[in-house]
């Protein structure tokens, strides 16, 4: 598991910080407006992708993993099944502009398109244990779309849409790496088909859906709402403050991309519960320490990097680093319906988890703005995590260190609070202290980290 978080870091970590970055630098070429019809847009693309095509590319990776797969006949059914999909959506989704002319038809549709492709190769990818072509394609698409962006805003001055077109490149060229690598590995071919196997499939999907809609009511619903209720240049703001939370979810996602593929093979272990235990004891701690160095660093950095505009950015960004803390943890304990093809009871708990932000932000945003927002975030994302914590015990059963977790959740609360009031000077001062506390906080797993460093 190691190996394969540091293969994915490699291809994670560095291209991440360039997509990361891009945005808040855009903010000099793009105004607020721009920047929050983006986001929207955004947001909107990223609902679509699963829409389309009933989030079956997760299907083929979890069908890829199981140890007795036919590959031939695993990718020659789910072919079948998402060009069928995509027709279907082709079909209503230029059915629906011809009533309602929305802007930027061609354009988001060719950003749907590539975007399902890309995301089905990237699962076939990692479905064969191709690690590092995974890892490489993630550079590719990174600097293909922050260089093309780059190039479609500042010289071109094509605004907003500069961004889109950026992904639209990105997609293209990723998909072209892993097409080429693996044409010998990649039996896409309709031919050698299984009804009963096509079905199943249909069937995960079809579970995995309302999850993944209800992951985007947690985490995108939030931008249609501030739009409706305070304006795009009020998402231009809300869309830098969780910018840089992101990079929390990035580092979860590395880890959760390997620990998928642990948890399938430890799942019938006779010491499994010890070991899952253990791994999210390290798990929680570390994620949680990220917080107390990123919160006051991210906070330095919109004062002295920014433009003014978005100074109020900081007020809303800790919540979202805690939000992000909670839904790492969910991720963790939903490994378990991904082992047993649950995707059903994946559904239920999300469910619940965005009927609670969604509800928590309509009926505060008129009264306290953007904090409702972000607030209802925090609660969505802890209550479906607690949710799973119950649910998970079907499929293992994992102690959690609650004397010293919520220690550590209170001081991130702490920092959220605080962090917004200190400045530029005070953040800068903060800073160190708040490494060390990490340091020691997380001092088991930085210990486990100098150990294995030192022996190689």
């Amino acid at each position: 598991m190691a190996k394969n978080a540091a293969i994915f870091a490699v291809g994670n970590v560095g291209s991440k910080v360039l997509v990361l970055l891009l945005l808040p630098f855009c903010t000099y070429y793009i105004d607020q407006a721009g920047i929050g019809t983006y986001d929207l847009l955004y947001t909107l693309l990223e609902v679509l992708k699963p829409v389309a095509v009933l989030a079956v590319p997760e299907a083929l990776f979890r069908w890829l993993l199981d140890k007795d797969a036919d590959r031939r006949k695993v990718f020659a059914s789910w072919s079948v099944l998402f060009l069928a999909l995509l027709s279907v959506f082709t079909v209503v989704y230029w059915g629906t502009w011809l009533v309602f002319r929305f802007a930027d038809a061609g354009l988001m549709y060719s950003l749907v398109v590539t975007g399902v492709c890309y995301l089905g190769l990237q699962f076939a990818t990692r479905g064969l244990h191709n690690n590092k072509l995974f890892a490489a394609q993630g550079v590719v698409y990174s600097v293909a779309m922050c260089s093309s962006s780059l190039l479609f805003v500042i010289l071109l001055g094509f605004g907003y849409r500069g961004m889109l077109l950026g992904i639209l490149v990105g997609n293209c060229a990723a998909s072209a790496l892993m097409l080429f690598s693996q044409h010998r590995e990649l039996p896409l071919s309709l031919k050698g088909r299984d009804s009963a196997l096509l079905r199943n499939m249909l069937r995960y999907s079809a579970f995995l859906l309302p999850n993944t809609l209800c992951w985007w009511l947690i985490n995108g619903f939030s931008r249609v709402l501030v739009v409706g209720a305070l304006g795009a240049s009020a998402n231009g703001v809300f869309a830098i403050a969780s910018r840089f939370p992101a990079a929390l979810t990035t580092i979860s996602g590395i880890f959760q991309q390997a620990w998928t593929e642990q948890a399938v093979g430890e799942l019938s272990s006779a010491d499994r519960d010890v070991y899952f235990s253990k791994i999210f004891s390290l798990y929680s701690k570390a994620m949680t320490s990220l917080v107390f160095v990123l919160v006051p660093a991210t906070a330095l950095f919109i004062d002295l990097a920014l433009c003014a505009e978005y100074a109020d950015a900081n007020r809303y960004m800790g919540f979202l680093y805690l939000s992000g803390v909670f839904n790492a943890f969910s991720g963790f304990f939903g490994t378990g319906y991904f082992c047993g093809k649950d995707t059903k009871g994946a559904a239920s708990t999300t469910v619940f988890g965005s009927i609670v932000s969604c509800g928590f932000g309509l009926a505060t945003i008129n009264v306290i703005g953007l904090y409702g927002v972000t607030i209802g975030m925090l609660l969505g994302q802890a209550s479906l995590w607690l949710v799973r914590v119950r649910q998970s015990k079907r499929y293992f059963r994992i102690s959690i260190e609650w004397k010293s977790l919520l220690p550590g959740l209170a001081g991130c609360i702490a920092l959220a609070l605080c962090v917004p009031h200190l400045g530029a000077l005070g953040s800068a001062a903060l800073l160190p202290v708040c490494i060390v506390a990490a340091l020691l906080y997380s001092r088991e797993f930085a210990g486990l980290l100098w150990r294995k460093a030192h022996r190689r």
